[in-house]
């Protein structure tokens, strides 16, 4: 459990290291740090989506031989 977090934790950082290398987002004003806030959440989203999606996939797929 606790190698799992630590693997999440690394990815969450980064994650936010691309999304901040890309120079797109100034953090010295409000607007670049809320552009940074929201491409950061999107990206959240998508894997959480993604996480979901193969999850759902995962408990239909039949196990059990018939």
């Amino acid at each position: 459990m606790k190698k799992t977090i630590i693997v999440i934790a690394i990815v969450i950082v980064l994650a936010g290291i691309v999304i901040f290398s890309g120079g797109q987002y100034d953090f010295s004003s409000g607007q670049g740090v809320i552009g940074f806030v929201k491409a950061y959440g999107v990206w959240a989203k998508a894997i959480v989506g993604n996480v979901i999606d193969i999850t759902g996939y995962v408990i239909r797929k039949p196990w059990i031989p018939q």
